[in-house]
Order: C-alpha cells, then sequence, then structure tokens
C-alpha cells in the first residue's frame, strides 16, 4: 500500500511538472522542449544576458529590414514630384489601415495612463462602423467617417474655430466632415490627394482625419519632399523616424543621400474621444498646441519605410 501511495505521489508531483511546464510552453511557443527547461532555471544574470542578446538580434532584423525597403529601385525613374505623390499615397493607406487594430492599442495605452478610461476601446469600431467578415478578417467601412477628408473651404484652423464660436453642429463625424466643412473624402486606394506639383510648396487645401481615439489636422502646408541634405539643412535629421535602426549603419549617409524624405505636420483638434459619434471635443483641443511633425524616410520607389 505504501508503495502505492508513493507512487501515486511521484507521479502527481511528475504531472503537476508537465503542467508547469506545458503552461510555460503554451505562453512561448517558438521555444523548444529544452529551452524552455533552460529558461526556468536560469539566474538572473543569464536571463540578463540573454534579454539582451535576443534584443540585438530583433534590431539587427530591423535593421536589415529597413536596409531592404530602403533599396527599392523602381522600374523607371520618378521624379520628386512624383516620389511625393506616391508617398502620400502610401501615408494614407497606412493610416487607414491602423484604424482596424486600434483596440488593442488603445487599452494598452489606457493601461499605461495615456489615454483616460472613459475611452472605449472599441470607439474607431463604433465611429468608422468597421466591418469584419466571420473570421475578424477587415472588409470595408460602414460609412466615409474615418476617410481623409479634403477641405477647401475649411481649410485653415481658424474657420473651424470660427464655425466652433458660430454654434456649429453635426450628427456625426462624417456629417460635420462632408456637410458642415464641405469636404471630399478620399480614399486612397483611388489615386493620389497630394498631387506632384505640390511636393514643394503649400497645397490649397487641408486635410482632416480620425486617428485612435482623436481627430487630426493637417494643415496646407502639411507635407512636402526632401532631400537628406535639404533635412541637415532645415536641421531636421533628429525627426527622423527609425534613424536609430541604421545609427551604426558605417554607411548610413551614403543610405539616406540615396533616399527622400516625407515631412509631415499635424494637430490634435480633440482628444480622447468617448462617444461614437466623436464630436464632444471637436476643434477645442487644438487651440494653442503646437503642431507634431515626423520626418518619414521614403524609398526611390515612392513608399515610405515603415514597421
Amino acid at each position: 500500500m505504501k508503495k502505492i501511495i508513493i507512487w501515486l505521489i511521484f507521479g502527481a508531483g511528475i504531472l503537476s511538472a508537465w503542467a508547469v511546464l506545458f503552461a510555460f510552453m503554451v505562453k512561448q511557443p517558438d521555444l523548444t522542449l529544452m529551452e524552455s527547461i533552460a529558461r526556468k532555471f536560469e539566474s538572473h544574470e543569464e536571463r540578463k544576458e540573454r534579454l539582451h542578446q535576443e534584443a540585438l538580434v530583433r534590431e539587427e532584423m530591423l535593421k536589415q529590414e529597413f536596409l531592404k525597403q530602403a533599396s527599392c529601385k523602381p522600374e523607371k525613374p520618378l521624379s520628386k514630384g512624383e516620389i511625393y505623390a506616391l508617398a502620400m499615397q502610401d501615408y494614407w493607406k497606412i493610416q487607414m489601415n491602423e484604424l482596424w487594430g486600434a483596440e488593442e492599442e488603445i487599452s494598452q495605452l489606457k493601461e499605461e495612463g495615456q489615454f483616460s478610461d472613459e475611452v472605449p476601446s472599441d470607439i474607431n469600431e463604433k465611429i468608422c462602423q468597421l466591418e469584419r467578415d466571420e473570421d475578424g478578417k477587415p472588409i470595408r467601412f460602414g460609412n466615409k467617417a474615418c476617410y481623409p477628408w479634403k477641405l477647401t473651404e475649411y481649410d485653415t484652423f481658424e474657420k473651424l474655430q470660427e464655425w466652433k464660436d458660430n454654434g456649429g453642429k453635426a450628427e456625426n463625424l462624417e456629417d460635420l466632415f462632408g456637410n458642415e466643412w464641405k469636404g471630399e473624402y478620399y480614399d486612397p486606394e483611388k489615386g493620389f490627394l497630394q498631387q506632384p506639383d505640390f511636393y514643394n510648396k503649400e497645397s490649397d487645401f487641408a486635410v482632416v482625419q480620425r486617428s485612435m481615439n482623436e481627430t487630426r489636422w493637417y494643415p496646407r502646408d502639411c507635407c512636402g519632399l526632401l532631400s537628406y541634405d535639404e533635412v541637415i539643412q532645415k536641421k531636421l535629421e533628429p525627426r527622423i523616424a527609425y534613424r536609430g535602426l541604421v545609427s551604426s549603419y558605417d554607411r548610413k549617409t551614403e543610405l539616406f543621400q540615396k533616399m527622400y524624405f516625407l515631412p509631415i505636420k499635424f494637430k490634435y483638434i480633440d482628444y480622447n474621444v468617448r462617444f461614437a459619434n466623436g464630436q464632444e471635443f471637436i476643434v477645442s483641443h487644438g487651440e494653442g498646441r503646437d503642431y507634431i511633425l515626423w520626418v518619414f524616410p521614403v524609398s526611390s520607389c515612392g513608399k515610405m519605410i515603415k514597421f
């Protein structure tokens, strides 16, 4: 009887150990059995060194991806204006695509205290009426509220403030952008918004678009296309996105000399939107706020380098 009890205890211990190990492997499915076991018994210093080495590997992978995207060559040479129009089209596509996965990011930012707890994680689902198939794959937007909107009449922030001060109201964002502000929605899949001739001068329109839990306002001089020398002259190098990935690359300057850079500035005209009509803070948030400026690397194919 004692032997049976001992074997039962021993068996239960083995099963418990396997259960713990299985749970650990489920969390990290890419690990082999031996790697999983080794991690359970590594010291603090060993874990610290492992994480450091893993970070170096990830950084190298990102650098190689950066270099791969940067080396893109067009089938035929493109003018600076054509590269600008293509890069801006790519930018708007990226902004649209980010709306599909915003729920997870909003939840994370709420946990970090960057977003108000009152902001629903599915706010873009409600405002944009995002539609998905049975597998959750994006299909379409149920309305036009979250597309970029071209504004030729209400093309300055002062005009938006005047509209608000005069008691301007709308039922929802689509009504606001289209009817109240006389805007025209833009689908990035159907051509250019920013035209080639305006790569180095102010456009004759502004742009407004939903983004995460707020609305972005792009002024008429929001965007352009610069060479690396022009970036240096304007002292914009610190604002180049992802520049850290190639900061140690011994041919960084040579690489950047072959690329273009897309400066984009905008500001938020609302923040922490809580309701599905998306309007409770519209315009009031933007007054007195500085513009945010980013400089995105662009390949000679007219593609933004992105991760």
